[in-house]
């Protein structure tokens, strides 16, 4: 993790199909965050449009944009 690096927010839904198979689903919120400063046990972040989300608990995921390419 370096300065600059972008993250993408998800928020985590659990259910449980009708057969009581339980599920993990993200939703991709298109919030990001970019790392501004980092420590060595964790980083701060701060959102692109300076506008915080509401609703962020414990276990929702943050993603780093470029994962996937």
């Amino acid at each position: 993790m370096k300065i600059g690096d972008l993250f993408k927010l998800q928020y985590q839904y659990n259910y449980i199909d009708e057969q009581g198979v339980k599920y993990a689903n993200f939703s991709d919120e298109r919030v990001e965050f970019e790392v501004v400063k980092v420590y060595p046990d964790h980083s701060q972040l701060v959102p692109l449009n300076n506008d915080m989300p509401f609703g962020i608990q414990i276990r929702d995921v943050v993603q780093l944009d470029n994962f996937w390419n």
